[in-house]
């Protein structure tokens, strides 16, 4: 962590995808934990491979982390969570049903 205690600027190289803008708003969270740095001094670097022309590419050209695809993946993995939970209960019941009533073998 003495590394971001003592950052005047923080880039985040993350995949290209959502799921890559996600974390790169856990990374900011992290490091503003240990030093506080306004939205100025935050960048991304965006790339889809780990190649040297891509990662260059990347760096040279920084963007601004966006909260809205960010949160986008929050809420896509929220719902998730809570579909996956309402089907496996539907599992549940219809086959707990299925499987304990009289007269049927497994």
């Amino acid at each position: 962590w003495t590394i971001f205690r003592t950052s005047v600027m923080s880039t985040s190289a993350c995949a290209l995808d959502r799921e890559g803008e996600n974390i790169c708003f856990e990374v900011i969270d992290a490091i503003n934990e240990v030093n506080k740095l306004h939205d100025s001094q935050i960048f991304r670097a965006k790339f889809s491979s780990i190649t040297d022309v891509d990662i260059q590419r990347a760096f040279s050209s920084l963007t601004k982390p966006s909260k809205d695809e960010a949160l986008a993946v929050d809420a896509r993995q929220n719902l998730d969570l809570r579909l996956g939970c309402a089907f496996t209960r539907f599992q549940n019941k219809i086959f707990s049903r299925e499987i304990w009533r009289p007269g049927h073998n497994l």
